[in-house]
C-alpha cells in the first residue's frame, strides 16, 4: 500500500475518549448506507498543548464529494438529513438528562456495563451530526460562491457579491450566543422592574446556560460568577437602554429572515436558489450542532462521573480511557492508573485504518509514529499568512493568541484575536478585539458570523496563524485580500 497523504482537519483540546468517539463514529454504517463509504483512515497526534486530527486526503476528498452530492441535491433532502442527525444529538442529551444519579450508584458493575454499551452506542450516533455539517461546509461554500459569482457576473452585478452573500449567511434563527444575550437582557429588565427577584432570576440564568464552555465531558461549566458579572454590566444600563437592546436583537433576526426571503424570491436561477437556501440554513445548523455538542459535554458528566467514582478515578482521568478499556474495567479487569495519567493531556496517538483503531503511548513510540506518518509531524510554518475572508475590513493591533477559553482574559481592547477556532464564550473577547483571525473555519464558521455581526475584519482558514504569530506581535489584518502581515516594530 502506498504511503497515506494526511491532511489536517482540525486541532482541539479533547480527551482521548472523545477522539476515539470521533474515529469510531466515522466508521458507522450510516455513511456506507447513505453515501457509499466510510472514513476508514484518520490520525490524532499531539500538536503542542492540543491534539491535531488528520484524515487520509484521498478518502476525505472522496467522502466529502459523496456526502455533498447526496445530501445537497435540494433543500428538502438537506433538511431531512439535518433534522435526522440533530435529532440524534437531542435524543442522547435527553438520555443523559434522564439518568437518575442516585439509581446509577445502586447499579452493579455488570448493570453499569450494559448501560455503558447502550450509552456509547447513542454517543456514536450523536457524533455523526458534529461531522456531517463540518464536512459539508467547505465544499458547499466553494460550489455556492462559484455559482453566485457566475450568476452576478452574467447580470452585471458582480460588485454586489458581498451584499448577496452577507444576507444569505445571516441566520434567521438564534443560536446559543443570541439566546443567552436575549435571556440576560430579559432577566435584567425584570430585575429593574422588581429588584426582589434578582437572586431567583440569576439562578435561572445560571442553570440555563452554565454548560456553554463544555466542549468535552472533561471540561468544567461556568461558575455563577460569570453570570453575576454579565448581569451586573447590564444592570448598569437604564431600563430604556435594556429594552432597546432587546428590541434591536430581536429585530435583527426578523430582518435577517425578511431580507433573505426577498433575496431568494429574486433569484432567477432555481438551482442557485436551492443552494442559497441550503447555505442559509447550514450557517444555523453548523452553529446549532455546536450548541448541542456543549450541552452533551455537560449532560454526559453525570454518567461518566459515576463510572469514575466506581473506579476511584477523577472525571478527567476516566476521559483518557478508550471505550474498550472502560468495558474491561467494568468486567473486573485491574487498571494501571499511572499509565492512564501519563496520557493526560496529549501523550497519545490514535491511528485508524481498515484494521481498526490503534492506541500509541510513550514519548518515543509517539515520536516514531509521527515521523513515519507525517515526516516529522510539523507543518512548515510559512511566514506568509493567507486565508479566507470571513468579514471585510482592515485593522492593526497586538496579537493575542487564544488556544482555549481559559486564555480569553489576555485579550485587551484593540488586540487582534488569533485562535484555532472560536466558540460562543469567545464573544466578549471578540467584541474587544480589532480583528479576528483563525486557523480553521469558513464563511459559515462561528468566527466569520460573529465578525460580520460586529463589523470587524476577520480572516479564517489560515491554517498557520497560531503558529506563525506570537503574543505581542504587531499585525495587520487585511480582510479585503485575505492576508495577515506581521509588522516590524
Amino acid at each position: 500500500m502506498s504511503k497515506i497523504v494526511w491532511t489536517k482537519f482540525w486541532t482541539r483540546n479533547f480527551s482521548l475518549f472523545r477522539f476515539w468517539v470521533y474515529i469510531e463514529s466515522n466508521k458507522l454504517s450510516f455513511y456506507r448506507k447513505n453515501f457509499g463509504g466510510i472514513f476508514d483512515y484518520s490520525l490524532a497526534v499531539p500538536d503542542g498543548k492540543l491534539i491535531a486530527y488528520y484524515h487520509n486526503k484521498k478518502e476525505l476528498d472522496l467522502m466529502t464529494k459523496k456526502i455533498y452530492q447526496k445530501s445537497c441535491k435540494n433543500f428538502w433532502i438537506f433538511e431531512k438529513y439535518a433534522k435526522q442527525v440533530i435529532g440524534w444529538m437531542q435524543k442522547f442529551i435527553d438520555f443523559n438528562n434522564d439518568l437518575n444519579e442516585k439509581k446509577l450508584h445502586c447499579l452493579s458493575d455488570k448493570e453499569l456495563l450494559v448501560l455503558f454499551k447502550k450509552w456509547y452506542k447513542k454517543y456514536l450516533s450523536w457524533q455523526i451530526a458534529v461531522y456531517f455539517f463540518f464536512v459539508l461546509e467547505p465544499i458547499c461554500t466553494e460550489v455556492f460562491f462559484t455559482m453566485m459569482e457566475l450568476y452576478l457576473r452574467q447580470l452585471g452585478k458582480i460588485s454586489e457579491l458581498s451584499y448577496y452573500t452577507s444576507i444569505i449567511m445571516a441566520p434567521e434563527a438564534m443560536n446559543v450566543v443570541a439566546l443567552e444575550q436575549a435571556f440576560a437582557l430579559r432577566t435584567a429588565i425584570s430585575i429593574k422592574k422588581n429588584p426582589s427577584v434578582k437572586n431567583k432570576l440569576l439562578r435561572l440564568y445560571y442553570e440555563k446556560f452554565l454548560w456553554i464552555p463544555c466542549y468535552d465531558i472533561k471540561d468544567e461549566p461556568y461558575d455563577i460568577k460569570y453570570f453575576v458579572d454579565n448581569l451586573d454590566k447590564l444592570l448598569a444600563l437604564s431600563l430604556k437602554e435594556l429594552e432597546q437592546k432587546l428590541k434591536d436583537l430581536e429585530q435583527q433576526f426578523k430582518k435577517n429572515k425578511k431580507d433573505f426571503t426577498e433575496l431568494l424570491t429574486g433569484l432567477e436561477d432555481k438551482k442557485l436558489a436551492e443552494l442559497a437556501k441550503i447555505m442559509h440554513w447550514l450557517v444555523y445548523y453548523k452553529d446549532h450542532r455546536d450548541d448541542k455538542r456543549r450541552e452533551l459535554g455537560f449532560a454526559g458528566k453525570k454518567f461518566m462521573s459515576v463510572l469514575a467514582e466506581r473506579m476511584q478515578l477523577t472525571l478527567e482521568e476516566i476521559n483518557y480511557f478508550t471505550p474498550p478499556e472502560l468495558e474491561d474495567c467494568l468486567r473486573g479487569k485491574k487498571v494501571d492508573k499511572k499509565k492512564i495519567r501519563e496520557r493526560i493531556p496529549t501523550n497519545f496517538v490514535l491511528l485508524s485504518t481498515s484494521r481498526g483503531i490503534e492506541l500509541v503511548t510513550g514519548r518515543e513510540r509517539i515520536e516514531k509514529i509521527i515521523r513515519r506518518e507525517l515526516e516529522g509531524g510539523k507543518d512548515n510554518a510559512n511566514e506568509e499568512i493567507r486565508g479566507v475572508v470571513g468579514s471585510k475590513g482592515l485593522a492593526r493591533g497586538k496579537v493575542a493568541i487564544v488556544r482555549h477559553s481559559t486564555s480569553l482574559s489576555k485579550v485587551k481592547a484593540g488586540d487582534v484575536l488569533v485562535a484555532v477556532t472560536t466558540h460562543p464564550e469567545y464573544v466578549p473577547a471578540m467584541k474587544l478585539s480589532s480583528a479576528i483571525v483563525t486557523d480553521e473555519g469558513g464563511v459559515t464558521s462561528h468566527a466569520a458570523i460573529v465578525a460580520r455581526e460586529f463589523k470587524k475584519p476577520c480572516i479564517v482558514a489560515t491554517k498557520n496563524a497560531t503558529k506563525v504569530l506570537k503574543d505581542g506581535d504587531l499585525a495587520e489584518v487585511d480582510a479585503k485580500n485575505g492576508i495577515v502581515r506581521k509588522i516590524l516594530k
